[in-house]
């Protein structure tokens, strides 16, 4: 039974006042799935911000993404298979480090998840602009707030401040140490990935600048990233030291010309697999270390792996990748065009 009073009655319609009946409104079909796709088994596990409603279906290892009446699988767009190893199904509460987080970033339009469950703790970020998961974060913090003054993390050491004019102070360990770790980014590139190809070098154009709040912001042009690797399945250059030299192109390893550089030392000097031990670590005992001119290899490939580190030694200095650009020479032993 329901007990509605009438308000008002007119051409337009029937206003009443009393209780809701879901049943009164007809459901509108957003996807079609028989066994109930984008369920969803936590509170914790949905978010809202201005770019949307977000929302974890567990069971499925999804991600969506719901706008008016678009959905968007966040999970198919560049990490599909790494969800479906590192999501983990059976959370119950973040507050008792078994859970997730989302955090908004309004001021530099950055979407968090963080997941503390045991030993599948990671945080990642997605950007609405680029439409894809842009990069891992080592801290994992309890909760995150975002406000008009920016994104504010907690764990349980303190509060620390994100935004583009505050980049933040570094997070601590259990011993109340600041936790200072390198950045690393890592992507592929594979221009006409259906060819074999030689990669001659790797060139991008990047600035480090020390920003600080009461004094104009200063360009390092003599700096860059502190080390580069390049890899595939098969071959591996190592982690090489990138320096300064006034020289352009000496050949052997990067060299800086108004924030330009070039990598030409790809070489291949694995002598066994596997030689990553993880994503961004190597083995270097897999490595050949002062290995002979004929004992080292060019990349013929038809795509490779790009990692840069980069050495945050104060919370005042900012790198920017700007541009990268491999150079391929084609290989014609196959009449490729």
């Amino acid at each position: 039974m329901q007990l509605r009073d009438t308000l008002s009655n007119t051409d337009e319609g029937t206003s009443y006042l009393g209780t809701a009946d879901i049943f009164n409104m007809e459901p509108q079909e957003v996807t079609y799935s028989p066994s109930g796709y984008i369920g969803c088994q936590s509170y914790f596990d949905t978010h809202v911000n201005v770019i949307g409603y977000f929302v974890i279906d567990a069971v499925h290892r999804r991600i969506f993404n719901i706008n008016g009446d678009k959905v968007s699988n966040m999970t198919a767009l560049n990490a599909l298979k790494w969800f479906d190893g590192n999501l983990v199904k059976d959370v119950i509460n973040p507050f008792k480090n078994n859970g997730r987080i989302w955090a908004f970033n309004e001021d530099t339009n950055i979407l968090y998840l963080v997941q503390n469950v045991n030993n599948r703790q990671f945080t990642i970020s997605f950007s609405p602009i680029a439409n894809a998961w842009i990069s891992f974060h080592d801290y994992n913090p309890i909760v995150g707030i975002t406000n008009r003054n920016g994104l504010f993390w907690f764990d349980k050491h303190g509060i620390y401040a994100i935004s583009k004019n505050n980049y933040g102070r570094f997070l601590k360990d259990d011993n109340n140490n600041q936790l200072v770790k390198e950045s690393y980014i890592k992507f592929i590139l594979n221009d006409n990935s259906n060819y074999n190809k030689l990669l001659n070098n790797i060139a991008w154009k990047d600035r480090v600048d020390i920003v600080n709040n009461l004094l104009p912001t200063i360009n390092e042009f003599e700096k860059t990233i502190n080390a580069i690797l390049v890899h595939n399945d098969d071959q591996c250059t190592g982690y090489k030291l990138v320096k300064f030299n006034d020289i352009w192109y000496n050949g052997t390893t990067g060299v800086n010309k108004v924030n330009l550089w070039r990598f030409n030392n790809v070489n291949d000097i694995h002598k066994q697999i596997p030689f990553m031990i993880t994503d961004l670590v190597v083995d270097e005992s897999a490595l050949k270390r002062k290995a002979k001119w004929y004992d080292v290899n060019k990349f013929i490939c038809q795509y490779v792996y790009c990692i840069m580190k980069f050495n945050n030694s104060d919370n005042n200095r900012l790198w920017e990748l700007i541009d990268i650009n491999p150079e391929w020479i084609l290989d014609n032993r196959n009449n490729q065009r």
